[in-house]
């Protein structure tokens, strides 16, 4: 369950939004790692087929920080099973088809949901999952509702809205699997 929240959005912090934020010019690198609808499971693919050697003279390229950062989001979606990278792969690719407005909005909601304590992030994460599951009608009437209101801050209710609004509507048939 947790994978599918993150699926979207880690993927696409994973490879677009720290490696795009590279401060050195054009190089070797730049063809890599900047993203293009178009090839985005290339890219993903590309770099996860990268010898060790080749992985650290990208790495290398890169200011210390979003090193660090890339090689915990690496580490991390090798520990995944062969069904979750898939699936992870399939929503970069339907994350890479957005219009750019969109992508950016996702970008800033993920930046606010890991604002979160580490404590309420998995509440949250499950409610998102819930909603998205959910009608347009029934969503609203969920967010609506005297139990939502009392389990979550003014700001998790906006970040929810916020999160519900910015994602492909679903209906209970269309809902993508977990």
């Amino acid at each position: 369950m947790r994978v599918r929240f993150t699926v979207a959005v880690c993927l696409s912090a994973l490879l677009a939004a720290p490696l795009c934020a590279q401060k050195k010019g054009p190089g070797p690198a730049a063809k890599i790692i900047q993203p293009n609808p178009k090839q985005g499971r290339n890219q993903l693919d590309r770099i996860r087929k990268m010898t060790p050697a080749e992985r650290r003279r990208l790495m290398e390229r890169l200011p210390p920080e979003r090193q660090k950062a890339i090689a915990d989001r690496l580490e991390r979606f090798q520990q995944l099973t062969p069904e979750e990278r898939e699936q992870l792969r399939h929503q970069y690719e339907l994350f890479e088809r957005l219009p750019q407005e969109r992508r950016e909005a996702m970008r800033r909601l993920y930046q606010r949901f890991n604002s979160l304590s580490e404590e309420r992030r998995p509440l949250l994460r499950e409610e998102f999952q819930s909603l998205q599951a959910l009608s347009v009608e029934e969503r609203q009437a969920r967010m609506n509702s005297d139990e939502f209101r009392n389990k979550y801050t003014a700001a998790e209710q906006q970040l929810l809205s916020d999160m519900s609004k910015i994602l492909p509507e679903n209906t209970p048939e269309k809902a993508p699997k977990p």
